[in-house]
């Protein structure tokens, strides 16, 4: 597996979050199908979590769909 540079991707945050640097927001980045997580509170130093885009899409669906609600 080819080790990605996040840190050179472009990271975006949803249009949802509020805006404003105070948000508990998480911004995401794709690159070669793979799918890069960081929090928005510290971009520079977020230690970025890489999943392979299926699973992150799984994720999003199961939380639109309320799966983790309880």
């Amino acid at each position: 597996m080819t080790r990605i540079d996040w840190d050179q991707q472009l990271f975006k945050k949803s249009t949802r979050s509020g805006g404003g640097t105070d948000s508990n927001c998480l911004e995401i980045a794709t690159c070669a199908g793979r799918v890069g997580i960081r929090d928005t509170k510290d971009p520079v130093r977020a230690v970025t979590l890489d999943v392979p885009a299926g699973v992150w899409t799984t994720f999003v669906t199961a939380a639109k769909s309320g799966e983790f609600a309880h």
